[in-house]
């Protein structure tokens, strides 16, 4: 099926694949697929998200994350490249949720500005393993072309888009405003606001000692580092899905697909989008109500 832009990727044909098909599919594998090892990772001392969410906190970042990852595809920058390649889009994604987390933070929602930015770190890391794409990696002295298209695709952003492109609209009315107000902001983004995006790329809220988080700088660090494995996880299968070579995939995917059940994950990666929508709309519905951030990793 050919789609409208924004797409997730461009077939050799100049087919245009659908980002929100995409990131509705990974949004789903995530909660379908690892779910049960994310809700597994919470204290045994009781509910994390204000004690009422009956979503596990690592689950529900898992599912904003997942719907989130590629926002940044939906730039008009890389539309006007030709839409086959999206060089640092994970980065533009994560400065959206950055700055909604800032913008949370300015309002004195402390708990919600800390769960952003924990998806913001995560975001950042679904290409960390290729050169230059890692949070710590960048900087002026080796990477300064990839901090400029950071710059170049965040002005590139329209709200409008972003929200319809990503799925973003499925997301409760008080988590969508804050999404789109820092749309806004990003796509008003100026190159002299550098220090701004090196900020969000060393992602300095999960760095020990910062004092960002009422969880410890290396307890944050593992929550990102685990969300962002299960969303590496969901995207790699959910492409190579779209893509129509599951069958084969390369060693990472083959070795995902025989730990969690062949047929399951073909089952779940080619779900209906209809179904899919209404089932993460429905997980990050009961993010409702979050009134405190605990520790939330065991």
């Amino acid at each position: 099926m050919v789609y409208e832009w924004p797409c997730s990727f461009v077939d050799d044909r100049g087919e245009c694949m659908g980002l929100r098909e995409h990131s509705v599919r990974v949004a789903y594998s995530i909660a379908k697929l690892l779910g049960p090892r994310l809700s597994l990772r919470r204290l045994a001392a009781g509910t994390v998200l204000g004690g009422i969410s009956s979503v596990s906190p690592l689950l529900g970042l898992g599912v904003l994350a997942g719907l989130t990852h590629d926002l940044g595809k939906s730039s008009s920058h890389y539309r006007e490249k030709g839409g086959r390649a999206y060089p640092m889009h994970e980065h533009v994604s994560a400065l959206a949720l950055h700055m909604a987390a800032r913008k949370a933070g300015d309002k004195g929602l402390i708990v919600l500005s800390e769960f952003l930015n924990l998806a913001a770190a995560t975001v950042a890391r679904h290409h960390a393993a290729m050169e230059c794409r890692h949070p710590d990696d960048l900087g002026w002295d080796k990477c300064s072309r990839r901090i400029y298209t950071i710059v170049k695709a965040s002005k590139g952003l329209e709200p409008g888009d972003a929200v319809r492109g990503s799925a973003v609209d499925l997301a409760p009315i008080w988590l969508r405003r804050y999404l789109q107000e820092s749309i806004s902001a990003s796509s008003q983004l100026k190159s002299g606001m550098i220090n701004s995006i090196l900020a969000h790329s060393q992602t300095p809220c999960i760095v020990e000692g910062r004092g960002c988080y009422r969880t410890s700088g290396t307890r944050a660090l593992r929550i990102v580092q685990t969300v962002a494995g299960a969303l590496i996880v969901a995207d790699i299968l959910v492409a190579w899905c779209e893509r129509g070579d599951l069958s084969e995939g390369k060693p990472y995917a083959r070795s995902w697909m025989n730990e969690l059940g062949q047929e399951k994950v073909k089952r779940v990666v080619s779900v209906r989008v209809e179904d899919a929508e209404a089932e993460v709309a429905g997980l990050l519905e009961k993010l409702e109500g979050v009134d405190s951030w605990q520790e939330a990793y065991s």
